[in-house]
């Protein structure tokens, strides 16, 4: 190629070295040490283009000067290739080692100097040297990474050098540090002599005390004692310890030394675990990034936060960038900023898999978003990161209020999202929980999920305008939606339906109010979905279920459809089939049910009455039994026709007066007939009849019901089953606001009321009062006579209550169950033991008013039958004791199904170390947490997952200390469907033997429909005790701890000890109300704490050496219970031990 110089003048070139302001900067995305060496990129005179002017490198003479990456790219992709051609032998790793380790660091200048790593690398490409060289270095640059730590740290990596020069050689090794800081140690300043193709190594290692923090560096000058030939390795190292005391304040007439008028600035001098508090209301300059500071320390826990009273805007410099990115970070915290326009509000990006990123934006107004469509919102939260969003709103963003990319969780709590452009929330195969907030005026639908996992729970959508307006938009996926309100949206309330390939939304619909929009329900089609217990009125049309819709729907009441053409109550279409027991539908604006096509329906128990265009539309005679039909359009099957005499339905009162031919008209053998009903009463309550018995009424309300208590298993005296003698202690705690009076029942295991002078038994509870007894003083046993059964109590209010089993000694506490009125016909009982002499004992009480026929099949770790499955047919109130004799060893767990909704419960171990565990029915959610543990020092923790979800999935588990560090890497394993994790914590994740550990667990599922446990297990010279309680999902603003045995004399083991476990799972500090409350309902204590963000506590309930419990006062109490409340959730659990340990149990926290 010949240039002419007269035609193409050269254009001067920048002073060489100079590293360019758009060189990127390390380090890398995962925190490893980069770049690796930098090359000649400005100034570069090339060949261009001439054809299209607007064209990239554009030039009528074909020839200009450019610059960017793409040139100095290039520039070292042919020096690896000449030097291939020069040394054929190299491998691909060689080949770079030469080039990194030869590169010139004194030809590369930044800011006047010369320039560090995490700017050029090793230095300047240097292809002269690079042709010369007679030895690789694996790896070529040593990058330790970035680490936390607490006391001291040490770390250590192997350097190997290879001959390749052809002639025996040694070599020198020197530190030189450029940023000094930590030790830096050589296990050899000198290699010995080399072979040719031979290859040594040499140990370095870095090593610091706490509180050194920085990105350090240097270099390992490696010297050819042969021909002088010098090498450099360069190593960094990131090592920190977390400082949140250290405060930087943000003004506008910050000046340095710890004050910025500049949020770059702030970030570039801050550490990790810093605070950035922004002291006035001025606006800044948004477009910011949060990922290192200018040391190259990743900003982890960094708190970016409103001083208290003032209000600072973040405004973006342009609509097509976000206006804040957090990158690779773990538990950031925005709190208090007005955050104002921006292609999205706040872009979370988790580039590695290996740096999960979390934060919390709490307490943030979010508006004004320019982005349209459905690529960015408010927050966007990518691919496998954690967001918690609290106690913000999202306003008129102009594309999405939230989005949330495929691996990832948000947890939406206490927010709103106001005028969204496009969809309130998109979700896509993420795991969600949106808990007491609201989406409004949404252009599009209120939430959007697609192939979801998760609860939505207490929250509002309503108003969501257009085509797709629905409150809430299901594809695929299995969610749970209780306790919300959908209102007057431009289509469905909850619309559920199956993107390309894909099956149908599933999960549980429960409790909702659903009013005023164009459908209520429309299925199509949604898969096995529950729908249990919602209010659905004056839609367009009530329920459409079409398409290949399967579904289940009972106690819900569906009245005043406005559509007059279309506005049924129930419409099944295509080839939907559904179930309907127990429901109320009336007053609707065409049919109450009707169907077309295909589908089918099978109606029981229920009111259908008085809709205007016929209470039946084309359902088939037989296809109802045991239900009232107001126009008598079908009257054999026990069907009654007529008015239902509802007692007031102008004012939403569908209850049935006492004159109503629905009363005990119905019948207790409808297939799925529930355990509850609407209110969450009895379902079978007739007058003069035990709870349960005698038969259902008609439609969604039971008349003369009370609320019931589950008490699966009631032992007392010898029982060989459980292989021991015991006593039953129960504990009933009245958490409301009147009085409230009960009937208590205990049953053998063929339903009879077990033999006692107080069976059934009566009782008053005062505002509250909690009252702990032993069951054999409840019903009226003999102290030493052999009973075995289950309770169940029957309530004007709701109680709480949960029960511990002792050996009749008071010398062995047999664990801790919670009760509830919860049932399911499918039912996971998590830990199966079995070695002798420690197995499991199997029970299961059906509450309900017919027999159960209950299946019990015991599962291998990896999802395989073990055994054959155990029939038995339970009877009315009945009990059924399962036991397993062929079993896998130590692991495995049983599940249960019934086709009538049952309890149960398991016990495992030896009678030393006994545990108790209730069942847990398959869920929704992909989150667990597991709000202890304790390693050494005489405990063993394990815990426990069961994959119950229909593929298989991979769940992460983190370990964090009780301050909510980090303890170590993730873990993940893979669970096939039906597969089970047991595994103890310390070799989990790999805690040494030496003093005790304690902290909490984080498990984090690809699938929802995962159930765990913890189990806690001590030994320690003759003391011996045991005790599990179930992980929990979704942390609760009110927490019911319902009995109190602290400093009460115990059997054996000195006093009786509470301690409380409370676990703050947000990214920000938690207040938290703590009262005690005796027995008699008065208030015995008090107080205020905090929690840290992510931070656990576990303490004594009091104790007189401070910090050690809760309270320092004494409280010997043998009765009461303690109230936690706090904003926005927190989770936890009681303990109940001996000052030996001798006797353990655990309870979870309840809620009212």
């Amino acid at each position: 190629i010949e240039i002419e110089d007269s035609q193409n003048p050269v254009p001067t070139a920048k002073t060489p070295g100079i590293v360019a302001g758009f060189s990127s900067r390390g380090p890398s995305s995962d925190f490893e040490l980069k770049p690796d060496l930098v090359a000649v990129g400005t100034a570069v005179y090339s060949a261009a283009q001439s054809y299209y002017p607007n064209g990239e490198l554009y030039s009528s003479t074909r020839y200009a000067s450019a610059q960017g990456t793409s040139f100095s790219a290039p520039m070292v992709a042919g020096a690896a290739a000449a030097l291939k051609a020069l040394k054929p032998a190299l491998n691909p790793a060689g080949i770079k080692s030469i080039l990194v380790n030869t590169a010139n660091r004194e030809a590369a200048i930044d800011a006047g100097a010369t320039a560090d790593l995490l700017a050029a690398g090793a230095g300047l490409l240097d292809m002269g040297r690079a042709a010369t060289a007679g030895a690789v270095f694996t790896p070529s640059s040593l990058s330790f990474g970035v680490s936390s730590y607490d006391n001291r740290i040490t770390l250590t990596k192997a350097l190997t050098i290879s001959n390749i020069s052809g002639v025996s050689d040694e070599y020198a090794l020197q530190v030189r540090q450029t940023i000094p800081g930590p030790s830096v140690q050589l296990s050899s300043s000198t290699t010995g002599t080399v072979l040719p193709g031979g290859s040594t190594s040499v140990d370095v290692t870095i090593s610091a005390d706490a509180p050194l923090t920085g990105g350090f560096q240097g270099f390992l000058s490696v010297t050819s004692q042969r021909t002088s030939a010098a090498y450099q390795v360069p190593y960094w190292a990131g090592i920190y310890v977390l400082d949140n005391q250290r405060i930087l304040t943000v003004a506008e007439w910050g000046s340095g030394n710890g004050t910025y008028s500049s949020l770059p600035d702030a970030l570039r001098a801050a550490q990790p675990g810093n605070v950035i508090e922004i002291a006035d209301d001025a606006s800044y300059a948004g477009g910011i990034l949060i990922s290192t500071n200018a040391q190259g320390l990743p900003l982890q826990g960094l708190t970016i936060r409103a001083r208290n009273g003032r209000s600072p805007a973040i405004v973006a410099p342009s609509a097509a960038a976000p206006n804040i990115r957090i990158i690779g970070l773990r538990n950031v915290l925005i709190q208090g900023l007005h955050i104002s326009g921006g292609e999205s509000g706040i872009d979370l990006e988790q580039p590695a898999g290996s740096q999960t990123l979390s934060a919390a934006i709490d307490r943030c107004l979010v508006i004004n978003t320019a982005a349209s469509g459905n690529s960015a919102g408010g927050v966007t939260v990518g691919d496998g990161a954690t967001a918690f969003v609290t106690r913000t709103t999202i306003n008129a963003p102009g594309g999405l209020g939230i989005l949330v990319s495929t691996g990832a969780h948000l947890t939406m709590a206490d927010s709103t999202i106001n005028s969204s452009g496009e969809d309130g929330i998109d979700a896509f195969s993420a795991d969600v929980q949106i808990l007491r907030s609201s989406v409004t005026n949404a252009g599009g639908a209120g939430a959007y999920l697609e192939r979801c996992s998760g609860t939505i729970e207490g929250s509002a959508f309503s108003r969501c305008r257009g085509s797709l307006g629905d409150g809430i938009r299901i594809y695929d996926g299995a969610l749970t939606v209780s306790n919300c309100t959908l209102e007057s949206n431009e289509q469905a309330g909850i619309y559920l339906s199956a993107p390309s390939g894909g099956s149908g939304g599933s999960g549980r619909i429960l409790h909702n109010r659903i009013l005023a929009n164009l459908f209520g329900l429309y299925f199509n089609p949604g898969r096995e979905v529950h729908v249990e217990g919602n209010f659905i009125k004056g839609n367009g049309r009530g329920a459409r279920l079409t398409s290949t819709t399967t579904a289940t729907l009972v106690d819900n009441i569906i009245v005043g459809s406005t559509d007059g053409t279309n506005g049924d109550g129930i419409q099944l279409a295509a080839m939907a089939a559904a179930t309907l027991v127990n429901n109320t539908v009336h007053g609707n604006s065409n049919r109450g049910v009707s169907l077309s096509d295909t589908a089918s329906v099978s109606i029981a128990n229920c009111i259908i009455a008085g809709n205007i265009g016929g209470d039946l539309g084309n359902v088939p005679g037989g296809s109802v039994t045991y239900s009232l039909i107001g126009d008598g359009s079908q009257t054999s099957g026990n069907n009654l026709s007529g008015d239902p005499r509802l007692t007031n339905p102008a004012s939403d009162d569908y209850s049935l007066s006492a004159a109503s031919p629905a009363v005990h008209a119905g019948s207790n053998s409808a297939s799925s007939l529930p355990f509850l009903d609407y209110r969450g009463m009895l379902r079978v309550a007739s007058a003069g009849a035990g709870p349960g018995g005698g038969n259902v009424d008609m439609g969604a309300l039971e008349s003369g019901s009370a609320y019931p208590l589950l008490f699966p298993l009631v032992a007392n005296g010898d029982q060989p089953a459980l292989g021991d003698n015991l006593t039953t202690g129960l504990a009933f705690l009245n958490a409301g606001d009147r009085d409230v009076t009960a009937l208590f029942f205990a049953f053998d295991s063929g339903g009879a009321l077990l033999a006692g002078t107080k069976n059934p038994s009566a009782g008053s509870f005062g505002q509250g009062t909690q009252v702990p007894i032993l069951g054999w003083q409840l019903f009226g046993f003999d102290y030493e006579s052999s009973r075995i059964g289950s309770a169940l109590v029957s309530a004007a209010d709701r109680l709480v209550g949960f029960f511990l089993v002792f050996d009749r000694g008071f010398a062995r506490i047999a664990d801790g169950v919670d009760v509830s009125d919860a049932t399911a016909t499918d039912l996971i009982l998590m830990r199966h033991l079995s070695e002798p002499p420690a197995g499991t004992t199997y029970v299961i009480f059906n509450p309900g008013a017919t027999p159960a026929n209950v299946s019990a099949t015991l599962y291998a770790p990896d999802g395989s039958v073990a055994g054959l499955p155990q029939s038995s047919v339970i009877q009315s109130k009945g009990q059924a004791i399962v036991t397993f004799s062929t079993a896998p060893p130590q692991a495995g767990y049983a599940r249960v199904r019934s086709d009538r909704p049952v309890s149960a419960l398991e016990f495992f171990g030896d009678t030393a170390q006994l545990s108790a565990l209730r069942a847990a029915a398959p869920g929704t959610d992909a989150r667990l947490y597991f709000p202890h543990f304790a390693v050494n020092g005489g405990f063993t923790t394990l815990i426990g997952i069961v994959n119950g979800a229909g593929r298989s999935a991979e769940v992460t588990l983190s370990a964090y200390s009780s301050s909510g560090q980090s303890l170590c890497a993730p873990v993940k394993r893979t669970l096939v469907s039906g597969g089970q994790l047991l595994e103890p914590v310390g070799d989990l994740f790999g805690i040494p033997a030496g003093p005790l550990t304690t902290g909490y667990i984080v498990g984090q599922s690809t699938r929802g429909g995962v159930t765990g446990f913890t189990s806690f297990v001590y030994e320690s010279g003759p003391a011996r005790s045991a005790a599990a309680v179930p992980a929990a999902s979704v942390p609760a603003q009110e927490l019911l701890f319902s009995h109190i045995a602290h400093q009460a004399p115990a059997g054996v083991g000195g006093t009786y000890q509470t301690g409380i476990a409370l676990l703050n799972p947000f990214g920000f500090t938690v207040i938290y109300s703590m009262r005690v409350y005796g027995g008699d309902g008065s208030l015995r204590a008090e107080k205020t704490g905090l929690l840290g963000p992510g931070e656990k506590v576990a303490k004594m309930l009091s104790h007189a050496v401070p910090g050690a419990g809760f309270f320092t006062e004494p409280l010997p109490m043998s009765s009461g219970h303690v109230e936690v409340t706090a904003e926005p959730g927190l989770l936890g659990f009681e303990l109940f031990f001996t000052e030996d340990f001798s006797q353990l149990a655990s309870v979870p926290a309840q809620r009212r």
